[in-house]
């Protein structure tokens, strides 16, 4: 292939290249020139949305917000290791769920009807937020009020309300552990009644010799073996017990401290608003500028 033929091949390229470019700089321009003749009409686009979206911000009624930490209850195991009464991520679920918040706003007697939509409660339902916190059974549980108040309030019951459904899940548990302590502390009475009676059995026919006859002797001493292994065996099934159902290893689900509530109003905030209110007047004189300035090149 010839060199003229190889500059044919190449001109198209740069025919296009050039009008792509010179396309791009038509258009830099026409903005700049758009930009320079609309600023002030840009500004007070600008200023009346951000006053807008700082009016707006006043119509809306403020929220405060309350947060807990919740710690998941547990019953503490035979071997030592605990069992959680319910899955932390389950125990998320539960609290998100319409079902748990509508017994919570029943819980703190919010008046509801039919006809009527009760702010407060549709507060609560829209705005409760639980989060597991990473590597541990915490909850964070934070939720929104009309008032300081109203928010404190409604943290404390869906504290409450979590924590009667854990006591149900744990009671059977607990229950059973409890009457198996006081069948062990009553064996146990019993082991040691026997024990004074074969320690007394022992001094009265043998003097405390239990070698002087022999038969007797093997007798009582093997009896009274088996009752110190069988008082000992109760002892430490009794402090086992007793370590299950501290209230340190076993216990139920609880806040971890009074709930922490906004000391100001957390919704509206003025600046988002504002920042809002900024872009739509911007976007808004835009489009209307355009509009304008099509109908002028039609004309």
């Amino acid at each position: 292939m010839d060199d003229f033929s190889k500059v044919r091949m190449t001109m198209p390229f740069t025919r296009s290249t050039v009008s792509r470019d010179d396309q791009d700089a038509a258009l830099g321009r026409m903005t700049l020139d758009f930009l320079k003749k609309s600023k002030y009409w840009l500004l007070a686009g600008a200023i009346l949305g951000g006053s807008v979206g700082f009016g707006a911000s006043f119509l809306i009624r403020p929220q405060w917000e309350a947060s807990t930490l919740l710690q998941v209850g547990q019953i503490a195991g035979d071997e030592g290791a605990a069992s959680l009464l319910e899955p932390p991520a389950r125990a998320v679920d539960r609290m998100k769920s319409t079902q748990f918040l509508e017994a919570v706003i029943s819980g703190l007697a919010i008046r509801r009807s039919e006809n009527e939509v009760n702010p407060e409660a549709e507060l609560i339902l829209k705005s409760t937020n639980v989060a597991q916190m990473r590597n541990s059974d915490l909850l964070q549980v934070s939720v929104h009020g009309y008032s300081g108040e109203q928010a404190r309030t409604a943290i404390n019951g869906i504290a409450s309300e979590i924590a009667s459904v854990h006591a149900t899940v744990a009671k059977p548990t607990i229950d059973r552990l409890k009457d198996e302590q006081a069948a062990v502390e009553q064996s146990l009475s019993a082991e040691e009644g026997r024990k004074s009676e074969l320690q007394k059995l022992a001094q009265k026919e043998f003097g405390g010799d239990v070698a002087r006859k022999f038969s007797e002797g093997v007798l009582l001493t093997h009896l009274l073996t088996e009752n110190d292994a069988a008082v000992r065996q109760l002892q430490r099934r009794q402090r086992a017990l007793k370590e299950q159902l501290d209230p340190a290893r076993t216990f139920g689900t609880h806040a971890l401290g009074p709930a922490d509530v906004s000391p100001r109003a957390v919704f509206p905030r003025k600046s988002p608003f504002v920042g809002a209110g900024i872009l739509a007047g911007l976007a808004l004189t835009v489009m209307l500028l355009l509009i304008q300035w099509s109908r002028r090149h039609r004309e």
